[in-house]
């Protein structure tokens, strides 16, 4: 009886790996991080997706964003998470970003890293390219 029951339990332990991994979930593989940022990135009309960025504002630097062109993305939402330990001065944290796919056709959204006093002196920039469907 133990031997019938195994495949049923692998196929229970499947089914429960690939739904919580985002398989055929909207939003389960629309994280994206810096690492995303060298490649296109295909997106459903009407879907969201998150960006997420170390952020340590407590240095002054801080994300700043520019989507081009408008209307193709909009951000819906935007959010510092500081770290988990926060008796310690000076930890980054990570900052969110929660775009919606509102129009098909191609995007960039442009992140630049720096301070608000010094936006000429640019720490950091990634480019997210996306294809909107």
């Amino acid at each position: 009886m133990e031997r019938k029951a195994l495949p049923v339990v692998l196929i229970l332990v499947l089914l429960v790996l690939s739904v919580d991994l985002g398989c055929g979930g909207e939003s389960g593989n629309n994280i994206f991080t810096v690492e995303d940022a060298a490649g296109i990135i295909e997106i459903e009309h009407g879907e969201t997706f998150i960006v997420k960025l170390e952020e340590n504002p407590s240095t002054g630097y801080n994300w700043h964003w520019t989507v081009g062109p408008e209307g193709v993305v909009v951000l819906d939402s935007e959010e510092f998470i500081a770290a988990e330990d926060e008796e310690v001065v000076g930890v980054p944290g990570r900052h969110e970003f929660v775009f919606r796919a509102e129009e098909a056709g191609e995007a960039e959204v442009v992140f630049q890293y720096y301070r608000d006093w010094e936006p000429e002196n640019i720490a950091e920039t990634h480019v997210f390219k996306l294809i909107v469907k």
